[in-house]
C-alpha cells in the first residue's frame, strides 16, 4: 500500500460517498482520499459498525476477530486486532484501513504503514 493515495484513519469516522475529501487523523497527519476507498480494512468493532451503519458494508474486506456486529461483518476475512495480520492485511490489497485510536503505537504504525 505504499504511496497510492492509501492512509491509516484513526480514531475517525469514515464518511462514505465524499470524494475527494481529505482528512486530518490523529497523528495531525493529512489524508487525501482522491475516490471513495473500494477496499477497506477495519481494525476495531465500533469502526466496522460504524462502517456498515453508514452504508460501506460491502466494501469492507477485512475485519478484527471480535468484529461479530452487524452479522455481515462476521463473514469477512479476519485480521487480528491489536497485533494484526499484516500478511493478511496486505493479501487483502485495502485502500484504507481505518483503526482505532488505541493503534498510535508507532511500532505498529510504521508496520501497516509500510504494507
Amino acid at each position: 500500500m505504499k504511496r497510492r493515495q492509501q492512509g491509516i484513519l484513526t480514531g475517525m469516522p469514515f464518511m462514505a460517498n465524499v470524494a475527494p475529501r481529505t482528512f486530518v487523523d490523529d497523528l495531525g497527519r493529512k489524508i487525501y482520499l482522491a475516490k471513495v476507498p473500494k477496499r477497506i480494512v477495519s481494525l476495531a468493532p465500533s469502526i466496522t459498525e460504524m462502517l456498515f451503519a453508514i452504508g460501506a458494508g460491502e466494501s469492507v474486506v477485512g475485519v478484527t476477530e471480535f468484529c461479530n456486529y452487524p452479522p455481515e461483518a462476521m463473514d469477512k476475512p479476519k485480521v487480528g486486532y491489536d497485533q494484526p495480520n499484516l500478511e493478511a492485511i496486505q493479501a487483502l490489497q485495502p485502500d484504507l484501513l481505518d483503526a482505532p485510536k488505541s493503534f498510535l503505537r508507532v511500532d505498529l504504525l510504521d508496520r501497516l504503514e509500510q504494507l
